[in-house]
């Protein structure tokens, strides 16, 4: 079915240059496809799916894969845990808050390997509303708890955590000079 794990000689023919198999690859939380479209460009046997919640981005990507004449680009406007098909690679460039831990659970639950790169940790934090959040799904269910790790939650209460987690934002969320 195309979807089987990456490896290399799946790629490659005995020259290295010609692919024996597609690849695809889903570019989460991948906003207006700078991560997206460049790997659509390198690897045109690979099949590049943009995941985004907001739609004007997602418009915006497509119009840049539409004039760079990507043909192998595909676009899904929606949650992360919405995404249903199978994929060999994730990736998250910037996934801000639990966005990340949702991809890795994604590519986790795909079987897929993955390459994240978290950011925006100070919304991870409960205080903060992110109003992206639930735009898709429409639910006010609680998606991930955190910390995530029992040993972490035996030493931090909910409210350290929050702590932590503004700090390592250098968020404003907390005065952190006091």
């Amino acid at each position: 079915d195309g979807h089987a794990p990456v490896s290399k000689s799946s790629h490659a023919s005995e020259e290295g240059t010609t692919p024996r198999r597609r690849c695809h690859l889903v570019d989460f939380a991948g906003g207006c496809g700078p991560l997206g479209l460049p790997l659509a460009a390198m690897l045109p046997w690979a099949t590049v799916t943009i995941v985004e919640l907001k739609k004007r981005s997602l418009d915006i990507a497509r119009e840049r894969a539409s004039a760079a004449g990507l043909t192998n680009v595909a676009f899904f406007e929606g949650d992360i845990r919405a995404f249903p098909e199978p994929f060999d690679v994730g990736l998250a460039l910037h996934a801000c808050g639990d966005a990340s831990d949702l991809v890795m659970e994604a590519c986790v639950n795909a079987r897929a390997r993955f390459v994240v790169c978290p950011c925006c940790t100070g919304k991870l934090s409960t205080s903060r509303v992110n109003v992206f959040r639930y735009a898709i799904t429409q639910s006010n269910e609680t998606r991930i708890t955190y910390p995530r790790s029992a040993p972490v939650r035996a030493c931090l209460d909910p409210a350290a955590y929050d702590y932590l987690a503004c700090a390592a934002d250098v968020s404003d969320a907390f005065n952190l000079e006091g």
